[in-house]
């Protein structure tokens, strides 16, 4: 799938409602990414199938050179009016694959969605290449759905 800049196939459904990378939203916060497909997790935060809060949830990223990243969305960003980290700031405002959200049950046992605004899967194709992605780097996956 061709990568697309942030809200792009949210404005294609959209196109009355036309949403911008606001301030602060582009701000790179690379130095702050783990790279997955680079660096195995080292210290991730654990919780559970029924506690999947702000607190423990990642912000995950394809980008457009298909990197797997993550952050934790708590992640301050002042600038923002949202005060924390969004998918764009993982991209500095440039274009990815896909995004969403992810929450670590262990080490290598995630539960992940698609949700986001800016780099969200379109199709069940795309999330299944999400899925199986993950799991090339031996990651069990399950799916908030």
């Amino acid at each position: 799938r061709p990568a697309v800049l942030p809200f792009a196939r949210y404005n294609i459904k959209n196109p009355n409602n036309k949403k911008l990378v606001a301030i602060g939203e582009d701000i790179s916060f690379e130095d702050q990414l783990v790279h997955v497909n680079k660096d195995e997790p080292k210290t991730v935060i654990i919780t559970t199938l029924d506690n999947l809060s702000m607190e423990s949830r990642y912000l995950w990223i394809i980008d457009e050179f298909g990197n797997l990243s993550i952050i934790l969305e708590s992640t301050s960003n002042p600038e923002a009016a949202r005060k924390c980290v969004c998918h764009s700031n993982m991209t500095g405002g440039r274009a990815a694959l896909q995004g969403g959200e992810v929450w670590f049950l262990s080490p290598k046992s995630i539960v992940l969605n698609f949700r986001s605004g800016r780099y969200g899967a379109e199709t069940p194709d795309h999330a299944k290449a999400v899925v199986e992605y993950w799991e090339s780097f031996d990651f069990t996956v399950k799916l908030d759905e």
